[in-house]
């Protein structure tokens, strides 16, 4: 499941989050197309631009295949962007901006990395079997922020 981006700016503590929509990039219309989701690339609204500016100006944040070196977007590629941000700090870090659409929100820790991975892991906050590399008190906080983003 793909899920866009808000284009309402979100505040959560003193910070928040800019406006942006997702375009997606579908296999085309043609006999035994597949259909499936080749790329999306996100766009942002740099809400701090638009005030030193007084012009709002839509940018291309991201594309998911650029900036995360993937072959697809099918869940094999999502798996293999999984396992190599186990090793890789710095695509967690780009991955943890991107999610924030390009608000600093400061490095994402060891404790940041095990709950960012297990969310894409597994959609089911319930389900301890994706996540046995966090700890249980770490599991235990994953599921009370899972639990506080639902009931938002």
């Amino acid at each position: 499941v793909y899920v866009g981006p808000s284009v309402t700016p979100y505040t959560e503590e003193g910070g928040g989050l800019f406006p942006s929509f997702r375009l997606y990039e579908k296999d085309g219309v043609y006999a035994n197309s597949s259909h499936s989701i080749l790329d999306h690339s996100t766009f942002i609204l740099n809400l701090t631009k638009v005030d030193a500016s007084k012009t709002p100006v839509w940018e291309k944040e991201y594309s998911a295949r650029e900036a995360y070196s993937m072959t697809g977007l099918h869940p094999s590629d999502w798996a293999d962007l999984i396992q190599r941000m186990e090793t890789d700090d710095s695509l967690v870090q780009k991955y943890y901006t991107y999610r924030h659409h390009s608000v600093w929100y400061g490095e994402c820790d060891s404790s940041c990395k095990k709950e960012m991975l297990c969310e894409m892991k597994t959609a089911r906050s319930d389900d301890p079997s994706q996540c046995d590399h966090l700890s249980k008190r770490e599991y235990e906080q994953f599921q009370k922020t899972q639990a506080a983003e639902r009931n938002c």
